[in-house]
């Protein structure tokens, strides 16, 4: 049988209310953690694939547009050959902007805090394992959970980050994808393509 929402809600209601019935924080903590880390690790492969792809098509570009030789596109042309020629230009700008920006996003740069967190692996390298081990075991599940909070917001953060690298290369590998297109046109139209 399937419920629409407003019928699960119904039935859910009685156990919303119930306030005898205890709520397992930590498991939701440790959800949500996992979560942000599925998502950085599929953030790093949008980026690997941009970063793939913007490669391959800027050898493309330089190999194969004519770039390398002046054989297709020339500055001192017609004016077919000159657009197609500034676009193939633009298109290679926005590759490697591509390139800069997938990589970027392998690596974000955050600004951190001053005070350390028991689950960021620089601040568990700056302790020894006995002094490491010791710090922990005299947290308090309270204290333990918070940690861990701070960490899903530090990674919360990262994430952001990738996702707007990688967001700006996957635009200029498709500005860069129009512009060799346009190019082409142009070469086309010109009888060269």
């Amino acid at each position: 049988m399937d419920l629409q929402p407003e019928q699960l809600v119904e039935q859910l209601e009685p156990w919303l209310q119930n306030k005898d019935i205890q709520y397992d924080w930590e498991s939701s903590i440790l959800a949500l953690y996992r979560d942000l880390e599925f998502q950085i690790t599929r953030s790093d492969q949008k980026s690997q694939l941009v970063l793939s792809t913007s490669a391959i098509l800027s050898v493309i570009v330089v190999s194969f547009g004519g770039l390398e030789e002046g054989e297709y596109l020339s500055l001192s042309g017609d004016a077919t050959t000159l657009a197609a020629t500034i676009c193939y230009i633009l298109a290679l700008c926005l590759l490697i902007a591509s390139v800069g920006l997938a990589l970027s996003a392998s690596f974000p740069r955050l600004k951190r805090g001053q005070q350390r967190n028991l689950y960021f692996v620089p601040d568990i390298l700056a302790f020894s394992a006995e002094e490491y081990a010791d710090t922990f075991l005299n947290l308090s599940r309270h204290d333990i959970s918070r940690e861990i909070l701070q960490q899903v917001h530090g990674k919360a953060s990262v994430l952001a980050r990738k996702y707007q690298y990688v967001q700006l290369s996957m635009m200029s590998l498709m500005a860069a994808v129009v512009l060799l297109g346009v190019g082409e046109l142009f070469l086309i139209l010109g009888g060269r393509g």
